[in-house]
């Protein structure tokens, strides 16, 4: 694709939309699971991890970056 032509802009707002329903869904998700952990329990622990280590781990490397935990604090 030719990058200043038409269809490339038609294009990349067509991803722009898919990325932003993908980042509205993971919120609503995240907004409905803490919902339910506040409602089902009176206590909640959180642990303390090393996600740089677990990110640098050959069998945990991707999955850690793209569960995106942190945004769940």
């Amino acid at each position: 694709m030719i990058k200043k032509s038409s269809n490339y802009a038609r294009q990349c707002k067509k991803i722009a939309g898919l990325y932003a329903k993908t980042k509205h869904r993971r919120s609503d998700f995240l907004h409905q699971m803490a919902c339910r952990l506040a409602r089902d329990y009176d206590v909640i622990a959180v642990e303390d991890l090393n996600m740089a280590a677990m990110k640098k781990s050959l069998n945990f490397g991707r999955s850690v970056s793209d569960n995106a935990w942190v945004t769940f604090l």
